[in-house]
């Protein structure tokens, strides 16, 4: 019996659970939005329940797409995981909010000098 790769599990788990993945990116969008871009599976974990009879390292099908761009690494909180190394991945879709600012009052003459 062939082994498959860890991009074809990935790819499959795309294709038997798409509604979760997809519910997953959402998630992982709108945190990376909360934090300046910045997200990682321990703080999407948080969110969501693993489906019955899904092992959890298919998780990291959840940042395999071109939205999400690895960015570093941190140190996981989740204590089944014994401190081990996690990606941070940066969502490529975040835009910074950058405050309105009141612009400075002018005289008309110093728009012309």
């Amino acid at each position: 019996m062939p082994t498959a790769t860890k991009q074809q599990a990935l790819d499959l788990f795309e294709k038997t659970r798409k509604e979760f993945l997809e519910n997953c990116r959402w998630i992982a969008t709108r945190i990376a939005n909360e934090h300046n871009g910045y997200v990682n599976i321990d703080q999407v974990r948080e969110q969501v329940t693993t489906p019955e009879g899904v092992n959890p390292k298919v998780y990291g099908a959840v940042f395999n797409t071109d939205e999400f761009e690895k960015s570093g690494y941190t140190i996981t909180t989740r204590k089944t995981s014994h401190g081990r190394p996690i990606s941070v991945w940066f969502y490529k879709g975040y835009q910074a909010k950058v405050p309105m600012r009141r612009p400075a009052k002018l005289f008309v003459g110093e728009l012309f000098s």
